[in-house]
């Protein structure tokens, strides 16, 4: 068995896919790429596909990982010549890499995500970061399966900065559970009135990224 990391982007057309229509859209382009996935043991055996973070709904990325098992010897190029006409408008496959089968799983290894984020009704973007790099605590109030849970985004907010009058640059923690925060409520704690218009991730870290820097 072999693994394989795969980046590749999620433009317009999927846009609104769910993260599980990813994974479905991922194993019938493996498929029709004529590519031996691997599975998991037991009775209901799974591809062996494991995405780095769920990229919400109505984004868009760059910057998307995968890990793919594969039960086949290939190389990555070759991978990569049978992979990219099969997948469907709106992925594009951007790198291929092999992977090694021990240590961390991917999931585990994503430190941080990065993000361009559009606005509307936007005012004063510079001005408001600085007000809220400057603060050491931004609750916030987040509601699951219909019960109210208050928490502080502030420890997950690593970076914000203008990229133009309507438009945010943030770096979002997702390595600590329960701290990760959504582009739209960091958007909300800046500006209450403002609206998020669309939210396309740049770039994800992984902790090896930090390791070898």
């Amino acid at each position: 068995m072999r693994r394989f990391r795969l980046t590749f982007a999620k433009g317009e057309a999927v846009r609104y896919i769910s993260h599980l229509d990813l994974m479905r859209t991922w194993e019938r382009s493996l498929r029709r790429a004529r590519l031996k996935l691997a599975h998991t043991q037991g009775f209901n055996p799974r591809p062996r596909l494991v995405f780095a973070a769920p990229l919400p709904v109505g984004a868009t990325s760059d910057a998307e990982i995968v890990d793919v098992d594969l039960d086949e010897n290939v190389s990555v190029e070759e991978l990569a010549r049978r992979l990219a006409p099969a997948l469907p408008p709106g992925i594009e496959l951007r790198a291929a890499v092999e992977a090694p089968l021990q240590g961390a799983s991917l999931m585990a290894s994503v430190r941080s995500a990065d993000y361009v984020v559009e606005l509307d009704g936007a005012t004063n973007v510079a001005v408001r970061i600085q007000e809220f790099l400057a603060r050491s605590s931004v609750p916030y109030e987040r509601r699951r399966k219909g019960v109210a849970k208050q928490a502080d985004m502030r420890p997950a907010v690593l970076d914000l900065w203008p990229v133009a009058e309507d438009k945010l640059g943030m770096r979002l923690r997702l390595d600590v559970e329960g701290l990760a925060v959504r582009p739209g409520e960091v958007v909300a704690a800046l500006d209450g009135a403002c609206q998020v218009r669309r939210v396309h991730r740049t770039a994800l870290s992984l902790n090896e990224q930090r390791d070898a820097a």
